[in-house]
């Protein structure tokens, strides 16, 4: 009687079922029970894209279509920035109007640099503004002076605050489910390591919360660099021949006067000693003569 191909193929793929079946199982005897709690605590749960749609809707629109099933709406965070440079009259006044139109709107001079040249000054201000406040702050700022350059941008780190979040939580419940395991773990060695991965856990969430707190604070606040400077003096050119004759003539007649001062000054601290040796001299003189004429 001759087998049939079909039961041969048939006998051979219930055979390899059978030993995949038996594979996997060895493999998860093999490893132990905390490797395997782990391995189940840390499982991430689904991300909040992954359970959206396949539609391919913003993260926004995917929240706000939940709105009616209670879920919370989170708002766009924008992290914005503004560049200003302004030519104006008197800088250190406007430096200070600056800054208090930054603390009026609520926020506050976060650096500040002058500097000053041959025939200007400038000035370089970082002014963090509340974000719901930035538009009017620009205003006021725009009459401090004459607008040379402007330039805003906004960055939408909506998704990267929303992944942070989900990772944080995904993060917690790992923290609580190794927690709960630590209390029931007997062995010293299977407790060192659930401490261990404990605490790469909470290292890791406070990484991230670390994270989420600067973008909170960039997206409460926008920063506005700001950028003052004075119109450069015209150098002065002297257009008349007879006016720089006359300015140089008193130069020097200035440079003559000074240089009689002081030979004056020394003529007086010298002049004693050029007497008393006039006088010495002319003695000496007076005997060799006498006794010339004698001889």
């Amino acid at each position: 009687m001759r087998t049939k191909p079909t039961a041969i193929l048939g006998t051979a793929i219930l055979f390899g079922m059978i030993v995949s079946v038996l594979g996997c199982d060895q493999g998860n005897q093999a490893r132990g029970p905390i490797s395997r709690y782990l391995a189940k605590a840390a499982a991430p749960a689904p991300a909040a894209e992954d359970s959206a749609g396949s539609a391919g809707m913003p993260m926004e629109a995917e929240k706000s279509a939940d709105k009616g099933n209670g879920t919370a709406v989170m708002e766009r965070k924008l992290i914005a920035r503004v560049s200003l440079t302004l030519e104006v009259k008197d800088l250190k006044v406007q430096v200070l109007k600056a800054e208090t139109i930054a603390k009026e709107e609520g926020g506050y001079l976060s650096d500040s640099q002058i500097y000053q040249e041959e025939t200007s000054e400038r000035a370089s201000l970082t002014l963090m503004i509340p974000f719901t406040k930035l538009d009017q702050a620009v205003v006021k700022i725009r009459e401090l002076g004459k607008v040379r350059f402007e330039q805003k941008s906004t960055e939408d780190v909506t998704r990267q605050f929303i992944d942070s979040q989900a990772r944080v939580n995904n993060l917690q419940k790992e923290e609580a489910a190794l927690s709960e395991l630590l209390k029931r773990t007997g062995k010293l060695s299977d407790i060192l390591e659930v401490e261990n991965e404990l605490s790469r856990v909470r290292t890791e969430i406070e990484q991230i919360q670390g994270e989420l707190r600067y973008l909170e604070h960039l997206t409460s606040y926008s920063t506005v660099t700001l950028s003052l400077e004075t119109r450069p003096e015209p150098e002065q050119y002297e257009s008349s021949p007879l006016k720089n004759a006359f300015i140089r003539a008193w130069h020097s007649f200035r440079a003559t006067v000074h240089g009689i001062a002081v030979l004056l000054i020394y003529g007086v601290f010298y002049l004693p000693l050029l007497l008393a040796g006039y006088f010495i001299l002319k003695l000496i003189v007076r005997k060799l003569w006498k006794r010339k004429k004698a001889a």
